[in-house]
C-alpha cells in the first residue's frame, strides 16, 4: 500500500516532517519516474492531513463501506402536483405553480420575485441559490388556459428604480408552499420528468444544477456519456 510505504518513508529519517519530505523527495526523484514522484507527493500531502485530523481516517473508512447512497424515488409527478395547485385557490398554491413553471425553481427564488418579473409569456427568476453573479434566468409560460390564468394576476409593470426596491409578488413562507408540494419532492418530479424526455444534462440546465448533481439528488439517471454506451454496445454484441 502506498500510504503505508512513504509513511515509513518518512519517518525512517528521523526529522521532522517538512524535513523528512525534502530528503525523501530528492530520492524519489532520482530513482522514480516524473509521474510516480508526483503520485508520492500526493501521497504524502494525504499523510500529513491524517496526521493533523486523524478522525478524517474514519470519516474515510465509512464512506468506503457504505457506498454512495441511492438517489431518492420521486415521491410525487409533475401531474400530481400540478393537479394540487388546481385544487388550491391559495397565494402558496399560485407560488408552487410559479415553481413548477420555472424548471423545479427553488422556493426562495419565487418568494424573490419581484414586479416585471412574470409577462404573459416569460417569467425571469433573478434570485437563485447558485448564481452568484446573478444572472437572470428565463422561462416560457406555457400554453395552457388554466396556467395562465392563475398568472395573469402576478404580471405587473415593472415600476422606475432597481429591482431589489420593487414590491415583492409573493408574501408566503417556505413552510406554506411545502404544504401544497414539498420543494425536494417538486424539483425531483421536475427532475425525472426533463431525464425522460430531454436527458440528464437538459435536466440539469432547467434546475439549474451540475448534471451530477441532478444525478445524485434529484433523478436517477446515467451521464451522456454513460447513455451513449449502452446503445454502442448494443451494435457491438
Amino acid at each position: 500500500m502506498r500510504l503505508r510505504r512513504v509513511a515509513r518513508e518518512l519517518t525512517s529519517t528521523g526529522l521532522p516532517f517538512p524535513d523528512a519530505l525534502a530528503v525523501a523527495l530528492q530520492r524519489w526523484m532520482r530513482r522514480y519516474a516524473p509521474s510516480t514522484v508526483s503520485s508520492m507527493v500526493e501521497t504524502a500531502r494525504a499523510i500529513q492531513f491524517y496526521r493533523e485530523s486523524p478522525a478524517a481516517i474514519v470519516f474515510r473508512a465509512a464512506a468506503r463501506a457504505s457506498g454512495a447512497a441511492p438517489t431518492p424515488a420521486p415521491s410525487l409527478t409533475v401531474r400530481g402536483i400540478a393537479e394540487r395547485i388546481r385544487k388550491d385557490s391559495s397565494e402558496a398554491a399560485d407560488a408552487v405553480l410559479l415553481a413548477l413553471v420555472s424548471g423545479g425553481a427553488r422556493y426562495r427564488s419565487v418568494r424573490e420575485l419581484r414586479w416585471g418579473d412574470v409577462e404573459n409569456d416569460r417569467i425571469t427568476l433573478r434570485w437563485t441559490k447558485t448564481n452568484k453573479k446573478q444572472r437572470p434566468s428565463y422561462f416560457r409560460v406555457p400554453d395552457v388556459a388554466w396556467v395562465r390564468r392563475r398568472l395573469r394576476k402576478y404580471v405587473r409593470r415593472a415600476p422606475q428604480g432597481p429591482w431589489a426596491a420593487r414590491p415583492k409578488l409573493f408574501y408566503v413562507k417556505d413552510t406554506q408552499m411545502a404544504a401544497v408540494a414539498p420543494p425536494r419532492a417538486l424539483r425531483r418530479a421536475v427532475a425525472t420528468e426533463l431525464v425522460e424526455t430531454s436527458g440528464l444534462e437538459m435536466a440539469a440546465q432547467a434546475l439549474g444544477n451540475s448534471a451530477r448533481t441532478v444525478a445524485v439528488h434529484y433523478a436517477a439517471a446515467p451521464s451522456a456519456g454513460a447513455a451513449r454506451w449502452a446503445g454502442r454496445l448494443c451494435e457491438s454484441l
